[in-house]
């Protein structure tokens, strides 16, 4: 059923547009074909594979049973694959020096799918919130930068927000931006928050740079903006750390009315499950992560600092928990992807007055701090923003225009 194969129809949170238009859309065309291969939508034409020496997988969704083979170009790389019983397959490729362009094709008896225009090279996932979010059309420049030669091997794909999901998926409920190939059009989209991350896109350009323009590169951007923590972060990372922050608030310290319990406390895991779990079978050469401004409050609507703790959390609690639980959620996705020691990357929150409560609050500068602990892990590296602050960011200052540094 288009229901066990495809996970679309969990309990959700987040609903943006019609959504249920959306979700009874999806389902309906899923059903109707079902007995045809589909590679998952997390893949596409014009993608990039990670290249040698790892493995790159492939897969999607067919008739359980089916038999199958996997060709590259016209070789067959892969061959006698079943479809379990959810109607999921999962080929991996041998490892392929960076290069191509490529077809890759899946095909049963009667049918047939392909990835067409696919190169190798170096994939990387650019992650977190609104910091990541922030889009190449907002830095204001007067022109967009660019590669002085070889766009084109550059490979740009924007996941949707439109759900959080309390269930793990096998598909992205959105996708904002296909894999598309780059260009000054794809790069710089004139709408405010939508395609394409500036921090991603700057950092990819150091990369290319590094590698005299000829590296092919495939960036994914996975964010949200306003988020947690704790929303990426799986059943699993959550576990190691306390979760009952939220139970320890006095109500009469809400601000403007009773306390409610905002959407991380309420439902941990939902961007893990709806915007990372479907790439958890990608290869990837690293992690890009901005995030870690809506954790500095611990909770939007609450005066976290009171003198005495009186009004929940101190800010050293805050930063305390932020410390274990974004340390716990880059080893839980290296254990998720198999990738046990993925590069990952993160930046230092830069300087801000928004949402930070009153002169000398310590929350931002301890949050800093705890975004530190993350470097006891392996292969874990930041840039820090802490003097790339924009008191006069039309965007607000908790978004700083200058983000060029951070990709050196």
């Amino acid at each position: 059923s288009a229901q066990s194969t495809w996970g679309l129809l969990p309990p959700f949170f987040h609903m943006r547009g019609s959504a249920a238009a959306v979700v009874v859309a999806l389902a309906l065309a899923l059903a109707a074909t079902a007995a045809h291969i589909e590679f998952s939508n997390a893949l596409g034409s014009n993608m990039v594979l990670q290249r040698a020496p790892q493995q790159a997988n492939v897969w999607g969704t067919a008739e359980p049973g089916m038999s199958l083979e996997v060709l590259l170009d016209d070789v067959v790389v892969a061959s006698g694959l079943t479809v379990d019983a959810d109607g999921v397959w999962l080929a991996t490729l041998p490892a392929q020096p960076a290069g191509g362009p490529h077809v890759i094709s899946v095909r049963s008896k009667n049918h047939e799918a392909a990835l067409k225009n696919v190169l190798f090279g170096d994939v990387f996932l650019c992650s977190g919130q609104s910091n990541m979010q922030f889009t190449v059309e907002q830095l204001n420049l007067s022109t967009v930068p660019v590669p002085a030669d070889n766009m084109g091997l550059i490979r740009l794909f924007t996941v949707g927000q439109i759900f959080g999901a309390l269930e793990p998926q096998s598909q992205f409920y959105e996708i904002e931006q296909p894999w598309t190939v780059a260009t000054v059009a794809a790069v710089d989209n004139p709408n405010p928050w939508s395609a394409f991350s500036a921090v991603c896109w700057l950092t990819a350009l150091e990369i290319f740079a590094a590698h005299n323009n000829s590296l092919p590169l495939g960036l994914v951007s996975s964010n949200w903006g306003g988020t947690e923590v704790q929303l990426w972060s799986s059943p699993d990372a959550l576990a190691q750390c306390d979760q009952n922050f939220g139970a320890r608030l006095n109500p009469e310290c809400a601000v403007g009315g009773p306390f409610v319990p905002p959407v991380g406390v309420l439902d941990n895991s939902t961007l893990f499950n709806s915007m990372i779990v479907p790439l958890l079978p990608m290869r990837l050469s690293g992690v890009l992560w901005y995030q870690g401004e809506s954790n500095v409050a611990c909770v939007p609507g609450v005066q976290p600092y009171t003198v005495g703790d009186s009004c929940g959390m101190s800010a050293a609690d805050c930063a305390s928990y932020y410390g274990c639980q974004f340390t716990a959620m880059i080893a839980d996705w290296r254990l998720k992807f198999d990738l046990p020691v993925l590069p990952f990357a993160f930046v230092q929150l830069a300087a801000y007055t928004e949402t930070v409560g009153q002169p000398g609050d310590l929350g931002l500068p301890l949050l800093r701090a705890a975004q530190l602990e993350a470097l006891a892990l392996p292969s874990v590296g930041f840039a820090t923003a802490i003097d790339l602050g924009s008191p006069d960011s039309p965007w607000g200052n908790i978004h700083p225009m200058n983000k060029g540094p951070l990709a050196v």
